[in-house]
């Protein structure tokens, strides 16, 4: 018999709040103050020994302060502590001389920093940020600074100045691709879904290469119920970025909204460590599938998580599927 839980079941709220926890997690709306990891790797298509290069991460304000982290002699590196959002990244060498810039958006979302270097053109691969075709739209400054501002507002709750302040940055530099995404982020946060995808499909278009539009698309288009559009955009995101949280996710909500659940669980799995809301969709399907025990594990580890804004009700929904179990 297949356990059908009460009025704590996961239903569309559960949906939709998970869509609006990635979008927030990953932007930093309405959430001052996180930081996270950046990690990555320079590539050459020669084998290097590094020497004396660092990584430098700046923020867009001017009243910040630069992070700073060695490059190892592999070519890997790490900065801790670096705030959600945009920021300058650069490779300098010995003698402070930039190898590399651009921006880079970073979250706990986005995939590991993959810098390609070669000769006679330098070009960047972010597994979920950039690519080289972006390299060649550098956008102005005021920009730049719009871009910031509108990251200023979001961290201050005022989404509608963050909104404003992107439309801006997108006035002055139409083929800002960061700016048409996190405004198409923003209007996810907002649930206006139809404004999003448009913003999305832009940002999309200026760098189909690019993983991040791709995935916010996919998220856009799911609550649109445009279900088999959303796949295509989630998958293409993950044969970009196969570590991504957020791609899994997206790929994993779409096969179950197609009734694909099977498929969907794999998907859900890898995404489950950085969005613990692929926990609960894992669960429902396990208990389509008469897993209860497959099913209550998931749900016990949503709980353990810190910070998961549905523990009330998946407490109360795991309190029902042990009792109805015995277990």
């Amino acid at each position: 018999m297949t356990f059908t839980p009460g009025k704590h079941s996961f239903t569309r709220r559960f949906m939709i709040g998970a869509l609006m926890w990635f979008v927030s997690a990953a932007f930093g709306l309405a959430q001052p103050g996180p930081s996270c990891t950046l990690s990555g790797r320079i590539q050459t298509p020669a084998s290097a020994v590094w020497t004396g290069q660092t990584l430098v991460v700046e923020p867009l304000s001017t009243d910040g302060f630069a992070i700073r982290s060695s490059i190892r002699p592999d070519g890997s590196f790490e900065a801790r502590d670096i705030s959600y959002g945009t920021h300058w990244v650069s490779i300098v060498d010995t003698d402070g001389a930039i190898l590399w810039r651009d921006l880079v958006s970073i979250s706990p979302a986005a995939g590991p920093l993959i810098v390609q270097l070669d000769e006679p053109q330098r070009k960047m691969d972010r597994t979920g940020t950039v690519s080289v075709s972006r390299l060649r739209r550098k956008p102005p400054a005021a920009a730049v600074r719009e871009l910031h501002l509108a990251e200023k507002a979001g961290a201050d709750s005022d989404l509608s100045e963050s909104i404003a302040h992107l439309r801006r940055a997108i006035e002055l530099a139409p083929e800002m691709q960061d700016a048409r995404n996190n405004l198409g982020a923003k209007y996810l946060h907002l649930g206006d879904y139809e404004s999003a995808r448009k913003e999305l499909e832009a940002a999309v278009n200026l760098d189909p290469d690019t993983p991040t539009p791709h995935i916010n698309l996919a998220l856009a288009l799911l609550a649109l119920n445009r279900n088999a559009e959303a796949e295509q955009h989630a998958l293409l995101a993950v044969r970009r970025d196969p570590l991504s949280g957020g791609a899994n996710f997206a790929a994993g909500m779409a096969l179950d909204r197609l009734g694909r659940s099977d498929d969907a669980l794999p998907y859900l799995d890898r995404a489950s460590a950085q969005v613990p809301q692929a926990l609960l969709i894992q669960a429902r399907i396990l208990l389509a599938h008469s897993e209860a025990a497959r099913a209550a594990r998931k749900l016990e580890e949503y709980v353990s998580r810190p910070g998961v804004s549905e523990r009330t009700d998946v407490k109360r929904w795991l309190d029902e599927l042990r009792a109805h179990t015995g277990h």
